[in-house]
């Protein structure tokens, strides 16, 4: 088994049978884990074929993941949001990137091509907190709480994540910078969607990454 997709997932009963669908193509195993959903979410993920693992109650994106990491088999980890805001064509290229040059980690940049945004505190937050990381580690990043990552399962399983929210993104790119895992960076397209269409990150979550890079960079 070369790549398993973890889906991370909460009320994305709009969206979840198109994510599925689309992540099944490039992937030898997908884990959708529901994170405490109230709408048809999990019903939908098994309309479709697929296995969920869910939580009782809502814990938030980084225990999803973490979860779906512990149950992962293959070379590597590929995480997919349940929304549609990527395109599941670039998660590919992404995927035999990886495969082809054997990296331990390749992300898509929203940063490295023109994109939309809907609003600019998030971009001025994203583009800030990526710079505080690189900071931190000595190493340029330009998007550090992308969705789209590929990673050495082998690297990522090795680690403790301590984070429970969307700080996760900073947590992860901070151990691998940490442990000195290079981060090959491609760009990606990026669709970002609005409040009224389900996004949940809020400004705060800026704040609660920037704490995760500075608790790794301190030892935790």
């Amino acid at each position: 088994m070369k790549v398993a997709v973890v889906i991370p997932a909460k009320d994305e009963e709009k969206t979840i049978g198109h994510v599925v669908e689309g992540a099944k193509k490039h992937a030898d195993l997908v884990i959708v884990v529901d994170d405490g959903s109230k709408d048809r979410t999990v019903e939908i993920v098994r309309k479709h074929g697929f296995k969920v693992i869910s939580h009782e109650k809502n814990q938030g994106k980084g225990e999803a993941i973490k979860t779906g990491i512990k149950n992962a088999l293959g070379k590597y980890i590929a995480i997919q949001d349940a929304d549609l805001e990527y395109k599941f064509s670039e998660l590919k290229f992404l995927i035999e990137l990886a495969l082809e040059k054997e990296l331990p980690a390749v992300y898509g940049s929203r940063f490295l091509k023109k994109n939309p945004y809907r609003y600019l505190s998030y971009y001025l937050g994203n583009r800030f907190l990526s710079f505080v990381i690189g900071l931190l580690f000595f190493k340029k990043v330009t998007d550090a709480y992308t969705c789209y990552k590929v990673v050495s399962a082998r690297i990522l399983k090795k680690f403790s994540f301590f984070s429970r929210g969307f700080e996760i993104e900073s947590e992860i790119t901070s151990r691998l910078l940490k442990a000195g895992v290079k981060i090959t960076e491609v760009p990606i397209s990026y669709r970002p969607r609005g409040f009224k269409e389900g996004k949940k990150i809020r400004p705060l979550d800026a704040v609660k990454g920037i704490w995760a890079a500075l608790k790794v960079r301190v030892g935790c």
